[in-house]
């Protein structure tokens, strides 16, 4: 089987008020590209059943047996791509159109970095705005193509063999701070791309959030 040009990495948690639009955006980046979709999500998340309802190729479901938590739903996730880019996104996401594209030219054009873009909120409830800029104020959008010092764990495209020549990292989970951290550490380099924002529409409540 030929390998896909890019894997997009989707790790799935508690998220049945958001997955279905995730999805849908997501799939809808597909067509046309040479592409693999792997949603990793727990066998005991009640998002599970509801994955089970609506994943359709390029995607598939990974179903963990053990209890996780995102950065290792995402870790499980990237053992398994065969993509020579790994696109890393969340489930309470939705995407411009010609997002996954974008990325793809993105990173033709900066050959061996990390390439990904901002993130935009979608929940504009007091408590959405204050988790929103509790999390995301590094990558708000409006902002001007440059090179930084990180990028976003629901909007970032990596070279594979970044990932492959570093699963050691990787043990405890893909946990994209320290990661980026130990990348930019060995000279990798992160370019913000200002059109390729996602919008975030993550449901957490108040008191879960603090």
């Amino acid at each position: 089987m030929t390998a896909p040009r890019i894997s997009v990495i989707l790790p799935v948690r508690q998220a049945a008020f958001t997955i279905a639009q995730t999805v849908s955006s997501l799939l809808d980046q597909c067509a046309g590209q040479s592409v693999e979709v792997i949603i990793a999500v727990c066998e005991s998340d009640p998002t599970c059943a509801q994955l089970a309802a609506i994943v359709q190729d390029p995607a598939r479901l990974l179903i963990i047996k053990h209890p996780a938590g995102v950065p290792q739903l995402r870790r499980e996730a990237t053992l398994q791509a065969r993509g020579d880019l790994i696109v890393i996104t969340e489930d309470h996401c939705r995407f411009p159109q010609g997002w996954l594209d974008g990325l793809l030219r993105a990173s033709e054009e900066h050959p061996g970095a990390v390439c990904g873009g901002p993130v935009d909120n979608g929940r504009l409830t007091l408590a959405g705005w204050a988790q929103y800029f509790s999390r995301y104020s590094a990558f708000l959008p409006k902002c001007t193509a440059a090179q930084v010092r990180t990028l976003p764990g629901n909007n970032a495209c990596y070279p594979g063999r970044l990932i492959s020549d570093r699963l050691a990292l990787l043990e405890e989970g893909f946990w994209e701070a320290e990661f980026n951290h130990a990348l930019a550490s060995d000279g990798v380099t992160f370019r913000l791309i200002p059109a390729l924002a996602v919008t975030q529409y993550q449901q957490r409540g108040l008191i879960e959030y603090i």
